[in-house]
């Protein structure tokens, strides 16, 4: 007697391999798309790191005087210059992101759900060390630093008594978290 097709259990057990496969292959499927999402975020976070690094130190260039300080007018022990309200200040807001004068210069997303933090230290009268640091933002991430930038920025345009104000200062830190005390000031 011939054989016409397949028989009731030779389908089960194929469909059941085909289960099997399909089963230990969705599990790798959806980590390679976490991978690629993860590898798209540090992408981007890197890209706003640098982006805001560039600027930062184009805007400590091209200024006349630089004041490296913390806080704003009226926070106890806060550091700024007499005439704060002549100057330029890039500061950190209390949401960890950049802002020039108070104001926002991106959108909220722009930093990838990340927490800015960014520190300048001044080497001497002309070099001021700069660190841009992105700190994720997620509740589940604790924190983790993804995108960390630091060097000296040489300071052109600055005349002989740029530091005046902050003689003795020349050493101080800057930084900021989500507390948004710091700030540094540039004159252009």
């Amino acid at each position: 007697m011939k054989k016409r097709g397949f028989t009731l259990i030779e389908l089960i057990v194929a469909m059941v391999m085909a289960v099997l496969l399909l089963g230990a292959l969705v599990p790798l499927m959806t980590l390679s798309q976490k991978m690629n999402y993860d590898g798209q975020r540090q992408t981007r976070v890197n890209q706003a790191g640098e982006a805001i690094y560039e600027y930062v130190a184009g805007q400590m260039r091209a200024a006349n005087r630089v004041f490296v300080g913390y806080g704003a007018p009226g926070e106890t022990g806060a550091l700024y210059p007499d005439d704060w309200a002549n100057w330029n200040r890039i500061t950190v807001d209390e949401n960890g992101q950049l802002t020039v004068n108070g104001a926002a210069i991106y959108p909220a997303d722009y930093q990838q759900a990340c927490t800015l933090q960014l520190e300048a230290r001044g080497r001497d009268r002309t070099v001021l060390d700069l660190a841009v640091r992105l700190a994720d933002a997620r509740a589940d991430a604790n924190g983790a630093l993804l995108y960390e930038k630091e060097s000296a920025v040489t300071l052109p345009n600055l005349t002989l008594d740029a530091f005046a104000q902050t003689e003795g200062l020349v050493g101080e830190a800057l930084s900021a978290g989500t507390a948004g005390a710091a700030a540094a000031a540039a004159e252009a």
